[in-house]
């Protein structure tokens, strides 16, 4: 009987807060920033090299290489209405790693080196994402919006070390599933053209690597991981077209 009367009272408890919270109206709309049954187009190129030569820096000592890495991502967008729509995203990455000589030096006994490494890395990314725009004030020209992604993406590396007979291959088939949220600034030029600028926030991950060493030996890896911070280096800049 008194559990009874407990969940009673709970009862009679969230239906007033309910009905209170119905009829409490704080005043914050969200003005239209984008309306409804519009078309975007757009997307992202990034592109970036390094070179060392003799580099040294802390405990690096003799580092030699150089590399690349390159992104390519076209995307779209429908508002089903104000202020959301839903899109996708293709994306194409590219990176290569050539170290000729890397040596880590801990102590006067002690030093770990790396020599005649290269790993060459492609990957295809498919995603969907929800778009929340959010207008700042009655200004129709900035406004803030939030990507909630998913994204599945499938690819392929080649690593070699050694050199001459000594020659060692590992080939890997990947596979990852991606969520994450995705904030941003829009920044309309004039009314068909826009800027964007976004940042990864919260990412979920799972990536499943197959191996083949010297096309005898098999081996296989699998993680997961969570990020919930602002990460500067995954800042991305676009351009967008409205329809």
């Amino acid at each position: 009987m008194h559990t009874k009367k407990i969940l009673l009272l709970l009862t009679i408890l969230i239906s007033s807060v309910s009905i209170y919270a119905q009829e409490f109206d704080r005043g914050i709309t969200n003005p239209t920033f984008m309306p409804k049954g519009q078309w975007m187009v757009g997307g992202t190129v990034s592109y970036k090299t390094n070179n060392q030569d003799n580099y040294k820096f802390l405990f690096i000592e003799n580092w030699d290489g150089n590399g690349y890495n390159l992104k390519v991502t076209p995307y779209f967008l429908y508002t089903f209405k104000e202020n959301t729509g839903v899109g996708g995203k293709f994306s194409y990455k590219r990176s290569h790693t050539n170290i000729s000589s890397f040596n880590i030096k801990i102590d006067d006994n002690t030093t770990i080196s790396l020599n005649d490494y290269e790993s060459i890395n492609h990957m295809f990314y498919s995603t969907a994402f929800l778009r929340n725009y959010l207008a700042l004030g009655e200004n129709r020209r900035f406004g803030l919006y939030v990507d909630t992604e998913v994204s599945y993406g499938f690819g392929q590396s080649k690593i070699q070390s050694g050199a001459d007979e000594n020659i060692n291959g590992t080939y890997e088939t990947i596979n990852e599933l991606q969520i994450g949220v995705v904030p941003g600034l829009c920044a309309f030029i004039n009314n068909t053209a826009a800027l964007e600028v976004s940042v990864d926030v919260l990412g979920i991950s799972f990536r499943d690597v197959q191996q083949e060493f010297n096309r005898v030996e098999t081996g296989s890896l699998t993680t997961s991981g969570a990020d919930f911070k602002i990460n500067l280096f995954t800042v991305k800049f676009g351009v967008s077209i409205y329809i």
